[in-house]
C-alpha cells in the first residue's frame, strides 16, 4: 500500500532536515519559484506540486531513487502495474 503524497512528502520534508522556508529557498535555487507556504499547501494535500517541482525537491532533499519514485508514484506521475491484474 502506497503513502498518501502529503504525508509521503512530511516525512521526506521532515528527514531533509529543512524547514519550510528552506526547502522553497532551495527549489528556487533549482529554477523552481515556489512559496514556502505552497510547500505547505503540498504538505496539507490542498494543492499538488508540479513534476518539475518534485525533481527540484529530490535534489534539494537528497532523496535516493526508492525516494524519489515514491513521490512520482504518490502523486501520479508514474503508474505501477501488477503483473496479472485483470487477469
Amino acid at each position: 500500500m502506497s503513502t498518501a503524497l502529503p504525508d509521503l512528502l512530511k516525512s521526506l520534508r521532515a528527514k531533509s532536515g529543512l524547514s519550510l522556508a528552506q526547502t522553497a529557498a532551495r527549489l528556487h535555487e533549482a529554477g523552481v519559484t515556489m512559496s514556502r507556504t505552497s510547500v505547505h499547501n503540498w504538505e496539507q494535500g490542498a494543492t499538488k506540486p508540479p513534476r518539475v517541482a518534485l525533481d527540484a525537491l529530490g535534489t534539494a532533499w537528497d532523496l535516493d531513487l526508492s525516494e524519489r519514485t515514491q513521490i512520482y508514484m504518490a502523486a501520479g506521475y508514474i503508474v505501477q502495474l501488477n503483473a496479472g491484474a485483470g487477469q
